[in-house]
């Protein structure tokens, strides 16, 4: 995967009670605690994160890795 709005892993494993994922570092933290923090978005914060979203979707869509099924 290379595109700016999906986070890229680097390696998985497990052990008998726990997955781990190691994944590349992204400044500035998680959507979450973003929303947490804020209580509540903007209209013009929500439009951002929204497109964001969508083409991430998008992507995944275009290299088959997500469907929609009509």
């Amino acid at each position: 995967m290379n595109s700016p709005f999906i986070v890229k892993l680097h390696y998985s494993f497990q052990t008998s009670k726990k997955l781990f994922f190691v994944m590349e570092f992204v400044k500035g933290g998680e959507l979450y605690f973003h929303l947490k923090k804020a209580n509540k978005f903007s209209e013009e914060a929500t439009i951002f994160y929204a497109a964001e979203i969508i083409l991430a979707l998008e992507y995944l869509h275009k290299n088959k890795i997500i469907y929609r099924y009509s």
